[in-house]
């Protein structure tokens, strides 16, 4: 028999794997649609004067292709390569974190839950009227143990799902960061020194 707290908890766990999906897709599709070798080809292709590639290379999907097309804009309009990169990889770090804080509400959330079920189906069992139920010796208590059982595992699995997938995506956030950051050193020094040079 499910009570009201189950309810609950699985309209949390769906609300939870909602955020997961959204987030798996924005850090390990979109935030990982180019790999390392990206930002090696973008760096050599401009080392190697090839303009034309890099702006195809920068119409990809992509976090490194959004740093590229920022990069390259900013050298078009003749601003600060830097300025435009800091900005655009500050969208990117908001990018990568936000749902983070989400996750580990949900996984607060879970785990509370799960307790105040067992809590909640204790004082049923101890607060009187069972209805039929009650006629049966010992069914009030076996019930009661079904639904904290059921409570707390369903708290404890939200919990987990929500902490695990949290972690994945902070590690490959963190991974992908610090590949933009070292496109966005090397194309800032390329493009800067491009644009002195034209001066």
């Amino acid at each position: 028999m499910v009570s009201g707290i189950h309810i609950a908890q699985i309209a949390l766990a769906l609300v939870s794997g909602a955020l997961i999906a959204h987030r798996v897709r924005a850090v390990f599709f979109r935030g990982a649609a180019q790999d390392g070798r990206y930002g090696d080809a973008v760096l050599a292709s401009l080392d190697a004067g090839e303009l034309a590639r890099v702006r195809a290379l920068g119409h990809a999907d992509g976090w490194g292709a959004q740093l590229t097309r920022a990069a390259l804009e900013a050298q078009r309009e003749g601003v600060d390569v830097g300025i435009a990169l800091d900005e655009a990889s500050a969208d990117i770090r908001y990018e990568a974190g936000k749902g983070v804080r989400g996750l580990r509400v949900a996984a607060s959330l879970g785990s509370a839950s799960g307790l105040l079920g067992a809590c909640w189906e204790f004082l049923w069992l101890t607060g009187g009227d069972h209805g039929l139920a009650g006629l049966v010796a010992g069914l009030p208590l076996q019930i009661a143990t079904e639904r904290a059982l059921l409570a707390v595992g369903l708290g404890f699995a939200i919990t987990i799902l929500s902490l695990g997938a949290r972690t994945q995506l902070v590690r490959e956030a963190t991974l992908q960061l610090a590949r933009n950051r070292k496109l966005a050193e090397g194309l800032e020094s390329r493009l800067s020194r491009t644009i002195d040079v034209s001066r």
